[in-house]
């Protein structure tokens, strides 16, 4: 019984060694985007403004994610996902200025990331008519983890080493180093270094924050570990069972 292309692929990509299977799948995700070397965009992820969607490499971006570009009058990208970094189903990225989601960053399912909005100043007009803002900036630090469900509207910072918590809505930046949930979103831990332990913000010290590593630093050393490999099994309904 001869297999359909889906399915060869999917066969190859599971036969074949890290650096070859990494092709294919560059291969696959072709034309669509800026593309580091292994990247990955599942079939079903529409860009609307894709020559200023940049994904680095050996980053994954699942089934039914969507990236809007509100304002397509530059040359720079527009929305950036960094290197090493797994986008989870339904995710939706909506520029305003820019949204920078750094390396190693994992989304879960169905996670919003909302830079931009529809201009309601004049309800005389309709407003399908009358564009979109272009004021918030979103960058999402290194190693965060955004849970199922969560909504980043507006301009927002989160720091490098953050947590946030299935389905809270963060419309304030995060320090480095937080675990952060709720409506609105608070933080309620921070890593403590000296201690290696997440303790409750109001026993996190003084000593604590500055021993914290800057950004730079902190990604320096997630480099040291080898590069992860990617669940692609779980980018897509497509992709198989196991």
């Amino acid at each position: 019984m001869s297999l359909s292309p889906r399915h060869l692929l999917r066969y190859l990509l599971a036969a074949c060694p890290p650096r070859l299977q990494a092709r294919l799948i560059a291969w696959r995700s072709r034309g669509r985007a800026t593309l580091g070397a292994g990247a990955y965009l599942h079939r079903t992820v529409q860009i609307l403004g894709r020559q200023q969607l940049a994904v680095g490499e050996n980053s994954v971006v699942s089934q039914d994610s969507w990236f809007n570009v509100n304002h397509r009058d530059q040359s720079v990208p527009a929305i950036r996902i960094g290197r090493h970094c797994f986008i989870g189903r339904r995710n939706v990225f909506s520029s305003g200025v820019e949204i920078d989601v750094r390396d190693y960053v994992l989304t879960a399912n169905d996670c919003f990331f909302l830079g931009s909005s529809h201009v309601v100043d004049n309800p005389l007009r309709p407003v399908m008519t009358t564009g979109t803002t272009r004021t918030a900036t979103i960058v999402v630090g290194v190693n965060s983890f955004i849970g199922a469900g969560v909504r980043v509207i507006g301009h927002v910072r989160i720091g490098h080493g953050c947590v946030v918590g299935a389905a809270s809505v963060l419309t304030r930046d995060l320090p480095p180093f937080s675990q952060a949930h709720g409506t609105p979103a608070r933080v309620v831990k921070r890593f403590s270094f000296p201690r290696k332990q997440w303790v409750r913000v109001d026993e996190f010290s003084v000593e604590d924050e500055a021993a914290l590593p800057a950004e730079d630093a902190y990604l320096a050393t997630l480099d040291t570990h080898a590069a992860p490999r990617m669940p692609y099994l779980a980018a897509g309904a497509d992709m198989g069972n196991c």
